[in-house]
């Protein structure tokens, strides 16, 4: 199973249509199709179930999604805090003073980095 497999599996999931879900993820729908079987065939299991009006997932598609939400979560949080980390919104800072100086400094400085 590979990490692209899965997120289109994910999108097919909540479109439940593969040409919508080939259209919100810019592919064909042949090529979605290619990644669904190769995740399916990875798995050794039946994913969606094929109907006139789209696809509906079956026991083992459920039971997958239930598993891709809270990868799919941690993912956007790692990507979240990357972002935040090089655009200095987050990390560490670190003050140094010399002996001596004003006490007040320290607190206004303090105050405008809140």
């Amino acid at each position: 199973m590979n990490e692209r497999d899965l997120e289109y599996f994910a999108v097919v999931a909540e479109h439940g249509h593969l040409g919508r879900a080939a259209e919100r993820l810019g592919l064909s729908q042949p090529a979605l199709s290619t990644s669904l079987r190769r995740l399916e065939k990875s798995g050794q299991a039946k994913l969606v179930k094929r109907t006139p009006k789209g696809v509906v997932l079956t026991v083992i598609g459920s039971a997958l999604l239930l598993h891709l939400r809270p990868l799919r979560l941690a993912r956007e949080n790692v990507a979240r805090e990357m972002a935040d980390l090089s655009k200095g919104r987050a990390g560490d800072l670190r003050l140094a003073v010399q002996p001596g100086s004003p006490e007040t400094l320290m607190a206004t400085a303090g105050a405008a980095l809140q």
